[in-house]
């Protein structure tokens, strides 16, 4: 696109993908708070500490997905509002309050809403639906035995095994409870993407001299 700024996006596109990112960012942050609260009441954790490492690699895992998700969302709204969110993004991790507090207020001018309101509460640690009681932690542990992330999945059912979970039994009890996927919105961008540099290749092919 910056090589190409005369490439059209699909608009509708890029804001439902920009939402199901939103989305996946509250969901991580759901499933770190579900494990999370686990950590200082935990018997299991407590006593049998490293030997429960599938516990705190998924800990770091989700808050790892979490943040490089809502980087994603950045990536997306300069897709869609054409200004440079790479450098809001920056200056929203820098650490230093003014650049905070200038990236902050980019984001509530340009960004619109509902995405605006969504990720003002992200960026203020703001879980949407996960303030109170946390998820449980079973609960979580269900949902990333299904998650299409393989390091998830396999992380997720190491940990079930060491809690005496019975893996086939929550996996078909998730799949169940899930509707059948479409294809995944990032693979349809990436799609059409392509197609339009090659649509803009081919343009530039016809307007060059012979």
């Amino acid at each position: 696109k910056r090589e190409h700024p005369e490439i059209r996006m699909n608009q509708p596109l890029l804001l439902r993908i920009a939402e199901t990112t939103v989305d996946q960012v509250v969901r991580f942050r759901r499933w770190g708070r579900a494990l999370v609260s686990m950590d200082a009441s935990s018997e299991s954790i407590g006593e049998a500490g490293a030997l429960h490492a599938a516990h705190h690699l998924l800990v770091d895992l989700v808050k790892d997905k979490a943040h490089h998700a809502l980087g994603r969302v950045f990536m997306i709204f300069e897709l869609l509002y054409g200004e440079s969110f790479h450098d809001v993004w920056r200056g929203l991790r820098t650490g230093n309050a003014r650049a905070y507090a200038s990236s902050l207020e980019l984001v509530e001018n340009i960004v619109r809403p509902p995405l605006r309101g969504r990720v003002i509460a992200l960026l203020s640690n703001e879980t949407e639906g996960a303030q109170g009681i946390p998820m449980p932690y079973v609960d979580a542990i269900a949902q990333m035995l299904v998650e299409k992330s393989s390091t998830t999945r396999a992380l997720a059912e190491y940990r079930a095994v060491e809690i005496g979970l019975d893996v086939a039994k929550l996996t078909r009890a998730r799949r169940a409870s899930e509707p059948l996927a479409e294809e995944p919105l990032g693979t349809r961008i990436l799609d059409e993407a392509q197609r339009l540099l090659e649509l803009a290749s081919r343009e530039g092919s016809r307007r060059a001299p012979a």
